[in-house]
């Protein structure tokens, strides 16, 4: 996966028509905020986990503020490298599901794939602090890229990534309590009910 990861982001992007984030950091707290609005007026919306999460960006927000200009595109992001969208093929391992790529600081990719919510859509057990570790030494190698900024940028993006993840699991499951998921994706969204509370509830 790290060196998956490490090749996509040194493809040159030029050639390439695609979404960027221009202030990386502040782009996804207005990812969080959309997450948010979908899922405030929902009927069956908990109230504690709003105010938790208002608590929460309250006081990342110096934190957001401080390190924002570390963030600058630098690199195509895949932006779902869940462990689901890697497949073994006679190729060799092979990463799909390119619904989503864009033009994006290279740390957003590495939070995915590390934030314990998506590791917990495709999986009940998550990396340790060592697999973690070897993951983000390999991704440095491999890619060149200074492991120590690369930590440093997880402190503060990956908790929003993190919580981006939380927010797609509650809202689909707020969708089936509340009768409102498209009757077209109704079945499947019933099969992944516990898929849906894994990651709803990451504790």
């Amino acid at each position: 996966a790290a060196e998956i990861i490490a090749r996509l982001h040194s493809i040159d992007p030029q050639p390439l028509s695609l979404i960027t984030w221009a202030d990386p950091l502040m782009d996804t707290v207005k990812l969080l905020q959309i997450d948010l609005a979908e899922y405030r007026p929902k009927k069956s919306a908990d109230e504690k986990v709003l105010t938790l999460t208002e608590q929460f960006l309250k006081i990342m927000n110096p934190r957001i503020e401080q390190k924002r200009k570390l963030f600058r595109p630098d690199g195509i992001n895949h932006t779902d490298v869940a462990i689901d969208n890697f497949i073994k093929t006679k190729q060799g391992v092979r990463l799909i599901d390119w619904e989503k790529p864009r033009f994006d600081d290279c740390s957003y990719d590495i939070c995915c794939f590390l934030a314990k919510p998506a590791q917990l859509w495709c999986t009940p057990d998550v990396l340790s602090k060592k697999g973690r570790e070897i993951f983000i030494k390999d991704y440095s190698d491999l890619s060149g890229r200074d492991s120590s900024l690369i930590f440093e940028k997880l402190t503060v993006r990956e908790p929003l990534v993190a919580l981006h993840w939380i927010f797609w699991g509650m809202n689909r499951m707020c969708d089936l309590k509340d009768q409102r998921t498209a009757s077209a994706l109704q079945q499947v969204h019933e099969e992944r009910v516990h898929r849906w509370e894994r990651i709803s509830d990451p504790m």
